[in-house]
């Protein structure tokens, strides 16, 4: 830890910010079940936050390996949510295949370990799959803006 203070530091500064930035802005955030987009923004936000305090966690313990496998799926995870919002006219859509694309995925590790996901019954699995397969195939072109789906 004291051999990396001043990155710790610099660390706590944004989260700080972060959590300043949340705390002026927490009456405006309204999770409406309805809206894909508030959704998938408020979980995206919710796991960074929780991610961001276990890399500081690990890092700070000596676990610098295994905060750098944390830190990458977390970059991941803001390129995902800097693609679902860039664009405020696409944000539903995106935002609705962002989800249909985790339920499909979870829906198949289910499967896999040979248990049944809980909306298993309710989904149609047939339009989840044809809107997942619309969600950009590689965290490149999410990052980029781009898209390589049908039609494109």
């Amino acid at each position: 830890m004291k051999q990396y203070m001043e990155q710790f530091k610099a660390c706590q500064s944004i989260l700080s910010l972060a959590d300043g930035l949340y705390q002026r802005n927490e009456g405006k955030a309204v999770l409406d079940r309805t809206r894909y987009s508030a959704m998938a923004v408020a979980s995206l936000y919710g796991k960074a936050r929780k991610q961001m305090e276990a890399i500081y966690l690990l890092a700070s313990q000596g676990y610098g390996e295994d905060a750098m496998i944390l830190a990458r799926s977390l970059a991941n995870l803001c390129i995902d949510l800097g693609y679902v919002t860039a664009e405020a006219d696409q944000t539903e859509t995106r935002a609705r295949r962002w989800t249909a694309k985790g339920r499909v995925e979870r829906r198949k590790f289910s499967k896999g370990v040979g248990t049944t996901p809980p909306d298993e019954a309710t989904v149609d699995w047939g339009k989840e799959e044809a809107l997942a397969d619309e969600w950009p195939k590689t965290i490149e072109q999410r990052a980029t803006g781009t898209a390589s789906l049908a039609g494109s």
